[in-house]
């Protein structure tokens, strides 16, 4: 709560004040059923973390919007009709989404965490061989198809938005 002095008794601000003081993202989370483990990284829609979820006691990846795009009545449609046409579609090749959640104004979404790196960070360590580089690809068009085949473009397909399974090398979209 944020309170000011006036007159030796303390009381709510404006509420006009208030909506524009924005908690930190990790303040908000952690009001939330989330705990979070790790920063797992951040892009151009916003950052994602490794959390615990304390009610289903599950260890997700979470991924916080960035507050510009939320301010974006259009693109925030978008992304919800996006979201749970992506939830609805199971394909061994695209990493589930769960559910898009709101708490004090900030966006996030639940997805299945994998262990592992993204295939940008594989190619900066070395390089992977070509069999199993020619299967990860394979792998990941098979999804950009089924992607596809149900109105879905991913619209900014890269290395870096390619899941890779340690052990298994299993990609994810």
């Amino acid at each position: 709560r944020v309170l000011h002095r006036s007159s030796n008794s303390f009381r709510t601000i404006n509420p006009n004040l208030r909506a524009s003081i924005h908690a930190s993202p990790l303040e908000v989370l952690a009001r939330s059923r989330y705990q979070i483990l790790d920063e797992l990284g951040s892009g151009g829609t916003g950052t994602v973390y490794k959390v615990l979820d304390t009610t289903l006691t599950e260890v997700l990846a979470l991924k916080v919007l960035k507050p510009e795009l939320v301010s974006d009545a259009a693109w925030l449609q978008r992304f919800k009709r996006e979201l749970k046409i992506t939830r609805d579609l199971e394909h061994a090749y695209i990493l589930p989404a769960y559910h898009l959640e709101q708490l004090e104004g900030l966006y996030f979404f639940t997805m299945r965490y994998i262990d592992g790196k993204n295939l940008s960070e594989h190619l900066h360590e070395s390089s992977l061989p070509l069999m199993m580089s020619m299967r990860i690809l394979t792998q990941v068009a098979e999804a950009l198809v089924a992607a596809h085949d149900r109105g879905i473009i991913h619209r900014d397909l890269k290395p870096a938005n390619i899941m890779v399974e340690a052990g298994t090398y299993h990609p994810y979209l």
